[in-house]
Protein backbone atom coordinates (compact mmCIF):
# COMPACT_ATOMS: atom_id res chain seq x y z
CA UNK A 1 0.00 0.00 0.00
CA UNK A 2 1.23 3.48 -0.77
CA UNK A 3 1.82 5.74 2.21
CA UNK A 4 -0.08 8.46 0.32
CA UNK A 5 -3.30 6.50 0.58
CA UNK A 6 -3.28 7.38 4.28
CA UNK A 7 -3.65 11.06 3.38
CA UNK A 8 -7.11 12.53 2.89
CA UNK A 9 -7.98 13.55 -0.66
CA UNK A 10 -8.37 17.19 0.33
CA UNK A 11 -4.88 17.19 1.90
CA UNK A 12 -3.38 15.59 -1.20
CA UNK A 13 -5.09 18.22 -3.37
CA UNK A 14 -3.64 21.04 -1.22
CA UNK A 15 -0.14 19.55 -1.44
CA UNK A 16 -0.39 19.14 -5.21
CA UNK A 17 -1.53 22.76 -5.54
CA UNK A 18 1.42 24.06 -3.49
CA UNK A 19 3.88 21.92 -5.48
CA UNK A 20 2.43 23.13 -8.79
CA UNK A 21 2.86 26.73 -7.66
CA UNK A 22 6.49 26.01 -6.64
CA UNK A 23 7.20 24.69 -10.14
CA UNK A 24 5.52 27.73 -11.71
CA UNK A 25 7.63 30.03 -9.51
CA UNK A 26 10.81 28.74 -11.16
CA UNK A 27 9.23 28.27 -14.62
CA UNK A 28 10.00 24.53 -14.57
CA UNK A 29 8.52 23.03 -17.72
CA UNK A 30 10.79 20.08 -18.49
CA UNK A 31 12.50 17.51 -16.26
CA UNK A 32 14.64 17.37 -14.29
CA UNK A 33 13.76 19.98 -11.67
CA UNK A 34 16.79 21.72 -10.18
CA UNK A 35 16.58 22.02 -6.42
CA UNK A 36 19.01 24.96 -6.54
CA UNK A 37 16.36 27.02 -8.33
CA UNK A 38 13.71 26.15 -5.75
CA UNK A 39 16.03 27.07 -2.89
CA UNK A 40 17.26 30.27 -4.55
CA UNK A 41 13.68 31.40 -5.11
CA UNK A 42 12.87 30.98 -1.41
CA UNK A 43 16.27 32.19 -0.17
CA UNK A 44 16.98 28.86 1.51
CA UNK A 45 20.46 27.49 2.10
CA UNK A 46 21.30 23.81 1.87
CA UNK A 47 24.27 21.90 3.25
CA UNK A 48 25.18 18.28 2.51
CA UNK A 49 27.20 16.44 5.15
CA UNK A 50 28.79 13.02 5.23
CA UNK A 51 27.38 11.29 8.29
CA UNK A 52 30.75 10.17 9.66
CA UNK A 53 32.50 13.52 9.28
CA UNK A 54 33.37 15.45 12.47
CA UNK A 55 31.60 18.56 11.08
CA UNK A 56 28.30 16.68 10.98
CA UNK A 57 28.75 15.15 14.43
CA UNK A 58 29.52 18.58 15.87
CA UNK A 59 26.48 20.06 14.13
CA UNK A 60 24.24 17.34 15.56
CA UNK A 61 25.47 18.13 19.08
CA UNK A 62 25.15 21.87 18.53
CA UNK A 63 21.55 21.68 17.31
CA UNK A 64 20.64 18.85 19.68
CA UNK A 65 19.19 16.56 17.04
CA UNK A 66 18.01 13.16 18.33
CA UNK A 67 18.24 9.93 16.29
CA UNK A 68 21.12 11.26 14.20
CA UNK A 69 21.77 7.77 12.84
CA UNK A 70 18.41 7.74 11.07
CA UNK A 71 18.52 11.37 9.99
CA UNK A 72 18.19 12.06 6.25
CA UNK A 73 17.50 15.77 6.44
CA UNK A 74 16.18 18.53 8.65
CA UNK A 75 14.77 22.01 8.05
CA UNK A 76 15.84 24.76 10.46
CA UNK A 77 13.04 27.21 9.71
CA UNK A 78 14.33 30.27 11.54
CA UNK A 79 17.78 29.85 9.95
CA UNK A 80 16.22 29.25 6.50
CA UNK A 81 18.61 26.33 6.30
CA UNK A 82 18.32 22.70 5.22
CA UNK A 83 20.77 20.02 6.35
CA UNK A 84 20.97 16.83 4.31
CA UNK A 85 22.96 13.68 5.00
CA UNK A 86 24.92 12.99 1.82
CA UNK A 87 23.90 9.57 0.48
CA UNK A 88 26.67 9.68 -2.13
CA UNK A 89 23.90 9.40 -4.73
CA UNK A 90 22.50 12.65 -6.09
CA UNK A 91 19.10 11.20 -6.86
CA UNK A 92 18.45 10.16 -3.27
CA UNK A 93 19.75 13.53 -2.12
CA UNK A 94 17.34 15.25 -4.54
CA UNK A 95 14.33 13.59 -2.93
CA UNK A 96 15.52 14.59 0.55
CA UNK A 97 16.04 18.19 -0.62
CA UNK A 98 12.54 18.33 -2.17
CA UNK A 99 11.13 16.78 1.01
CA UNK A 100 12.65 19.46 3.26
CA UNK A 101 11.50 22.13 0.81
CA UNK A 102 8.02 20.73 1.34
CA UNK A 103 8.25 21.43 5.06
CA UNK A 104 9.10 25.02 4.12
CA UNK A 105 6.40 25.48 1.46
CA UNK A 106 3.41 23.74 3.06
CA UNK A 107 1.92 26.59 5.13
CA UNK A 108 0.73 24.44 8.04
CA UNK A 109 4.19 22.86 8.32
CA UNK A 110 5.99 26.19 8.36
CA UNK A 111 3.63 27.59 11.01
CA UNK A 112 4.21 24.58 13.22
CA UNK A 113 7.99 24.50 12.73
CA UNK A 114 8.37 28.19 13.58
CA UNK A 115 7.14 27.30 17.07
CA UNK A 116 9.07 24.06 17.58
CA UNK A 117 11.32 21.59 15.78
CA UNK A 118 10.08 18.41 14.11
CA UNK A 119 11.56 16.47 17.02
CA UNK A 120 9.41 18.27 19.60
CA UNK A 121 6.23 16.99 17.97
CA UNK A 122 4.42 13.76 18.81
CA UNK A 123 5.30 10.64 16.83
CA UNK A 124 1.89 10.72 15.15
CA UNK A 125 2.27 14.38 14.12
CA UNK A 126 5.78 13.73 12.77
CA UNK A 127 4.58 10.74 10.78
CA UNK A 128 1.79 12.79 9.23
CA UNK A 129 4.16 15.62 8.33
CA UNK A 130 6.68 13.20 6.83
CA UNK A 131 4.04 11.62 4.61
CA UNK A 132 2.87 15.02 3.45
CA UNK A 133 6.43 16.19 2.72
CA UNK A 134 7.09 12.95 0.84
CA UNK A 135 4.07 13.56 -1.38
CA UNK A 136 5.24 17.12 -1.99
CA UNK A 137 8.72 15.83 -2.93
CA UNK A 138 7.18 13.37 -5.35
CA UNK A 139 4.93 16.03 -6.91
CA UNK A 140 7.95 18.32 -7.37
CA UNK A 141 10.44 15.73 -8.60
CA UNK A 142 8.02 14.09 -11.03
CA UNK A 143 6.36 17.34 -12.08
CA UNK A 144 2.75 16.29 -11.67
CA UNK A 145 1.09 15.20 -14.92
CA UNK A 146 4.37 15.48 -16.86
CA UNK A 147 5.47 12.15 -15.38
CA UNK A 148 2.20 10.44 -16.29
CA UNK A 149 2.68 11.31 -19.96
CA UNK A 150 6.17 9.80 -19.94
CA UNK A 151 4.98 6.78 -17.94
CA UNK A 152 2.20 5.76 -20.33
CA UNK A 153 4.44 5.99 -23.39
CA UNK A 154 5.65 2.40 -22.77
CA UNK A 155 4.56 -0.82 -21.08
CA UNK A 156 5.48 -1.27 -17.38
CA UNK A 157 9.01 -2.63 -17.13
CA UNK A 158 12.17 -2.11 -15.13
CA UNK A 159 13.97 -0.80 -18.22
CA UNK A 160 11.27 1.87 -18.66
CA UNK A 161 11.44 2.79 -14.96
CA UNK A 162 15.22 3.17 -15.30
CA UNK A 163 14.65 5.54 -18.23
CA UNK A 164 12.17 7.56 -16.19
CA UNK A 165 14.64 7.65 -13.29
CA UNK A 166 17.23 9.12 -15.66
CA UNK A 167 14.88 11.66 -17.25
CA UNK A 168 13.59 13.01 -13.93
CA UNK A 169 16.88 12.52 -12.05
CA UNK A 170 15.07 10.71 -9.25
CA UNK A 171 16.07 7.53 -7.42
CA UNK A 172 14.90 4.15 -8.66
CA UNK A 173 12.91 3.58 -5.48
CA UNK A 174 11.03 6.87 -5.78
CA UNK A 175 10.45 6.25 -9.50
CA UNK A 176 9.16 2.72 -8.89
CA UNK A 177 6.73 4.00 -6.29
CA UNK A 178 5.45 6.89 -8.40
CA UNK A 179 5.13 4.79 -11.56
CA UNK A 180 3.04 2.06 -9.96
CA UNK A 181 0.87 4.53 -8.02
CA UNK A 182 -0.10 6.34 -11.20
CA UNK A 183 -0.26 3.47 -13.68
CA UNK A 184 -3.65 2.69 -15.19
CA UNK A 185 -2.52 -0.87 -15.90
CA UNK A 186 -2.42 -3.69 -13.32
CA UNK A 187 1.01 -3.81 -11.68
CA UNK A 188 2.50 -4.02 -8.20
CA UNK A 189 5.87 -3.06 -6.77
CA UNK A 190 7.47 -4.87 -3.85
CA UNK A 191 10.50 -3.81 -1.86
CA UNK A 192 12.03 -6.92 -0.35
CA UNK A 193 14.30 -7.28 2.64
CA UNK A 194 16.67 -10.19 2.91
CA UNK A 195 17.29 -12.43 5.92
CA UNK A 196 20.53 -14.21 5.07
CA UNK A 197 20.35 -16.43 8.15
CA UNK A 198 16.82 -17.62 7.38
CA UNK A 199 15.82 -20.36 4.93
CA UNK A 200 12.03 -20.23 5.07
CA UNK A 201 11.81 -16.44 5.53
CA UNK A 202 14.69 -15.58 3.21
CA UNK A 203 12.76 -12.64 1.70
CA UNK A 204 10.17 -10.54 3.51
CA UNK A 205 8.08 -7.74 1.99
CA UNK A 206 9.27 -4.42 3.44
CA UNK A 207 6.45 -2.57 1.71
CA UNK A 208 4.29 -2.87 -1.37
CA UNK A 209 2.60 -0.42 -3.75
CA UNK A 210 -0.27 -1.50 -6.03
CA UNK A 211 -1.77 0.26 -8.99
CA UNK A 212 -5.53 0.68 -8.57
CA UNK A 213 -6.30 -1.79 -11.43
CA UNK A 214 -4.06 -4.42 -9.79
CA UNK A 215 -5.98 -4.16 -6.51
CA UNK A 216 -9.35 -4.22 -8.27
CA UNK A 217 -8.63 -7.04 -10.73
CA UNK A 218 -6.15 -9.24 -8.88
CA UNK A 219 -5.89 -8.38 -5.18
CA UNK A 220 -3.20 -7.14 -2.84
CA UNK A 221 0.13 -8.46 -1.68
CA UNK A 222 0.49 -8.55 2.07
CA UNK A 223 3.52 -7.30 3.97
CA UNK A 224 3.23 -10.64 5.80
CA UNK A 225 4.28 -12.43 2.60
CA UNK A 226 7.58 -14.29 2.88
CA UNK A 227 9.59 -16.20 0.28
CA UNK A 228 11.95 -19.06 1.03
CA UNK A 229 15.50 -19.46 -0.23
CA UNK A 230 14.36 -21.73 -3.07
CA UNK A 231 11.71 -19.35 -4.34
CA UNK A 232 12.31 -17.96 -7.87
CA UNK A 233 12.55 -14.42 -6.46
CA UNK A 234 15.58 -15.47 -4.42
CA UNK A 235 17.68 -16.10 -7.52
CA UNK A 236 18.53 -12.41 -7.72
CA UNK A 237 20.71 -13.06 -4.66
CA UNK A 238 21.51 -16.78 -4.68
CA UNK A 239 22.36 -17.29 -8.36
CA UNK A 240 25.84 -15.90 -9.21
CA UNK A 241 24.90 -14.76 -12.73
CA UNK A 242 21.71 -12.93 -11.77
CA UNK A 243 23.39 -11.52 -8.68
CA UNK A 244 26.08 -10.08 -10.94
CA UNK A 245 23.60 -8.73 -13.51
CA UNK A 246 21.33 -7.28 -10.81
CA UNK A 247 18.31 -8.24 -12.92
CA UNK A 248 16.15 -11.35 -13.18
CA UNK A 249 12.74 -12.37 -14.55
CA UNK A 250 10.49 -15.15 -13.31
CA UNK A 251 6.81 -16.09 -12.95
CA UNK A 252 4.85 -16.23 -9.69
CA UNK A 253 1.51 -17.70 -8.73
CA UNK A 254 -0.46 -15.23 -6.68
CA UNK A 255 -3.35 -15.70 -4.26
CA UNK A 256 -5.84 -18.49 -3.78
CA UNK A 257 -6.65 -18.55 -7.48
CA UNK A 258 -2.94 -18.99 -8.32
CA UNK A 259 -2.98 -16.13 -10.80
CA UNK A 260 0.18 -16.18 -12.88
CA UNK A 261 2.27 -13.04 -12.66
CA UNK A 262 5.41 -11.99 -14.46
CA UNK A 263 7.97 -10.63 -11.99
CA UNK A 264 11.02 -8.57 -12.86
CA UNK A 265 13.48 -8.48 -9.98
CA UNK A 266 16.21 -5.87 -9.70
CA UNK A 267 18.59 -4.80 -6.94
CA UNK A 268 20.90 -1.96 -6.08
CA UNK A 269 23.08 -1.45 -3.01
CA UNK A 270 20.09 -0.32 -0.92
CA UNK A 271 17.13 -2.47 -1.92
CA UNK A 272 15.74 -5.43 -3.82
CA UNK A 273 12.72 -4.58 -5.98
CA UNK A 274 10.12 -6.73 -7.74
CA UNK A 275 7.76 -5.40 -10.41
CA UNK A 276 4.80 -7.76 -10.84
CA UNK A 277 2.08 -7.76 -13.48
CA UNK A 278 -0.24 -10.30 -15.13
CA UNK A 279 1.42 -12.47 -17.75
Amino acid sequence: MSEYSYLRDDVKAKISKVAKKSLEDISAKHPPVKFEELYDHDKLRSNLYEKDRPEFQNLVKQIGLPNAEKLRGVLLVQDRRVIIVDEDYDRRNNFALYHEHGHWKLPWHQQMLYKCTQFDLSAKARQQMEREANLYASEIGFMGLTFTNYLLSSAPSISHIKELSDVFNMSMEATFRRAVELDVRPCAYLTLKINNEETERFFEVAYVVHSTPFKEQIGEFSTKNTFNREHPLAKIVTDPLHNLLNHYECTLRFGKKKIELKAEVWKNKWNIFALCQPT
